[in-house]
């Protein structure tokens, strides 16, 4: 589970953003699908470096992609998701 919250939590933050230019003030996202691929152990007690980007949007639909790199810079998980805008009650 700490894997995969490395690979959500960076996808959010990317995506926050754009929660700011397309949306009004008050909206939210919540996680609504997130897939992972793990390339290598993923060891405890090691450093690894996160990373996330906007792939793109598509109405309230913000996906985001993120990997996990060991020291050595290899990925050993990459991961892609979609965010969904709540929007604000009006």
């Amino acid at each position: 589970e700490m894997i995969w919250a490395a690979l959500d939590c960076p996808s959010g933050w990317v995506a926050t953003p754009a929660l700011g230019e397309q949306f009004p003030a008050g909206a939210r996202i919540v996680t609504g699908q997130i897939a992972a691929r793990f390339d290598a152990p993923v060891r405890a007690g090691r450093r690894y470096t996160t990373l996330g980007w906007l792939v793109g949007t598509e109405g309230r639909k913000l996906f985001t992609g993120t990997a996990l790199y060991d020291e050595s810079g290899t990925p050993v998980a990459v991961g892609s998701a979609i965010w969904i805008v709540i929007l604000p009650k009006a």
